[in-house]
């Protein structure tokens, strides 16, 4: 499976920012060993940490991004509950298999736990990219899931028993605190193997891999359209409320952040057109003409210039330069009217100088 490979993904976890937070968590997990009851608050802080963190690699690895340190926002429960959430089903679970083997029987506890445990890698994966509990709860999604990785799924599931395995033999013969950081490392391994599973995957998956290199350009236009949308409803306030000049300042502002692009000048004259404000779109129309006239495209400048006319929009150059240039355009390409109103506006612009 090359890069993407599940022993690939596992390794991952054995070097950089994992090592470093579970040297951290084992100092503080082990101070939470050794204090009884006094160190049950570092216990549940210790785990938090390295269970939030293990949920982080899943998402970055899931989406082709680098291993992430952990922040102390990402470990607030109220900045990422998903970690949290998880472990309220695996303790509904739990509850189910407990009730069931007092009510119904053992064997239907021991069918809930194959299942849970069958379904744990797709539903941890749900939660993890999609963030939603539903969905790591249907059926049909764990199914979809599990199916959508295939063979890697069995390999998750073999990997996930083999560590499980590994961790109970090495509680026997090493010190408490050296089985602390293993246990950690081997989940942090699992987390990733998963995520690596998820990557490869992602296409079958139907995932948005944020990082990959085929869906970088789309992501980077649907951010940029959403920010363009924004802009665009920021502005047609403005002009609403009648105020115009701030609304050009803003405008200017971003043009200049887009490098005076003609296309991104053209989308905004565009959009004022839609609100029925002819004004602040002629003036967008001038500012376009003129970088047209800069960039040397003086044909498509005319042609602006035209179509502001026939729409009834008033356009006049900003400098007698650039009517000159238009002008020269104007003759060139034997547009007479073109060049008639141009000279009209020419005069009357000296005339009010």
């Amino acid at each position: 499976m090359g890069d993407d490979s599940l022993l690939r993904g596992a390794w991952r976890a054995f070097a950089g920012p994992p090592l470093w937070l579970v040297a951290f968590t084992t100092v503080v997990l082990a101070i939470g060993d050794a204090g009884g009851l006094l160190g049950i608050p570092l216990l549940i802080i210790g785990a938090s940490w390295i269970w939030t963190y293990a949920y982080l690699l899943v998402v970055a690895t899931a989406h082709g991004l680098p291993l992430p340190v952990l922040a102390v926002e990402n470990a607030n429960p109220w900045h990422e509950p998903r970690p949290l959430l998880q472990l309220a089903l695996l303790a509904i679970a739990a509850s189910l298999a407990s009730w069931l083997s007092q009510h119904v029987g053992r064997w239907a506890a021991v069918a809930v736990g194959v299942v849970s445990l069958f379904s744990f890698p797709a539903s941890l994966a749900l939660l993890a990219v999609e963030g939603e509990a539903l969905r790591a709860l249907s059926p049909l999604a764990i199914a979809r899931v599990a199916t959508g990785l295939g063979v890697r799924y069995l390999g998750l599931l073999a990997l996930g028993a083999a560590y499980g395995a590994l961790a109970a033999a090495l509680d026997r013969v090493l010190p408490r605190i050296v089985v602390i950081a293993i246990d950690q490392l081997l989940l942090c391994s699992l987390a990733t193997a998963l995520g690596t599973a998820l990557y490869a995957r992602r296409h079958q998956l139907g995932l948005d891999a944020w990082h990959a290199p085929e869906h970088a350009a789309a992501r980077d236009a649907r951010l940029a359209e959403r920010e363009r949308a924004a802009l665009a409803e920021e502005l047609y306030g403005l002009v609403r409320a009648r105020h115009a000049e701030l609304a050009w300042t803003r405008a200017s502002a971003w043009l200049a952040t887009e490098g005076r692009d003609p296309e991104a000048t053209r989308w905004l004259r565009d959009r004022a057109l839609s609100w029925a404000e002819p004004p602040f779109a002629d003036r967008l129309t001038e500012e376009l003409v003129a970088r047209l006239i800069a960039l040397g495209r003086r044909g498509e400048a005319l042609d602006e210039v035209e179509a502001c006319w026939r729409r009834g929009g008033r356009c006049v150059p900003g400098n007698y330069r650039d009517r000159d240039v238009l002008e020269g355009v104007a003759r060139e390409l034997r547009r007479d009217a073109a060049l008639e109103r141009l000279k009209a506006e020419h005069s009357a612009g000296a005339a009010a100088g």
